[in-house]
Order: structure tokens, then sequence, then C-alpha cells
């Protein structure tokens, strides 16, 4: 792991303890940081208009841009899950 990288045990604490995160804003930023395993930069970045995608009517991918290695339109699957978090921040929730 990189120096940046947040520790493993605080991903786990994270991801125990996510419903007692207040403000509750910080909810879906935790939750895809938590599924996509990218730079909490790039989550941040994220157009919640367009980085859902949906293939072949079943699965779910996050759409968005890594700026520090330059990949445009980076995709990674995730959980229907994570995909309703979006959906919900997509609706203005």
């Amino acid at each position: 792991t990189g120096e940046k990288d947040i520790p493993k045990e605080v991903l786990k604490q994270l991801d125990e303890n996510l419903e007692f995160l207040s403000p509750s804003r910080y909810i879906p930023v935790i939750t895809i940081l938590l599924a996509s395993g990218w730079r909490i930069s790039d989550v941040l970045n994220l157009r919640y208009d367009k980085c859902l995608e949906k293939i072949n009517n079943e699965s779910y991918y996050l759409v968005g841009d890594i700026v520090k290695t330059g990949v445009k339109e980076h995709r990674v699957p995730i959980q229907s899950s994570v995909a309703e978090v979006i959906k919900e921040k997509q609706r203005g929730c």
C-alpha cells in the first residue's frame, strides 16, 4: 500500500459503521469509495448524472475519470446495492 492509502482497519470500520455517519450526505461518497477502490479525489469528482452504466440490462458499472493516471471513463463493476445509492443521489434524495 502507498503512503496515502486509507488503512484497511479504517476502511473496515467505515464499512461496519456506515449507517452512523453524520451528516448522512457522506454515506454515498463512502459507499462508492469502498465499492470502487478509487481515490477519494476521483470519487468526489464523479458526475452523478453520468457515473452509472447498466450493461445487458443486468450488470452495473461505475464510470468516471481517474485523474492521476489520465484514464477517461474508467469502468468498474459494482453491486446493485451501490447502484441504488447512486440512483438515489441522481434523484436528488
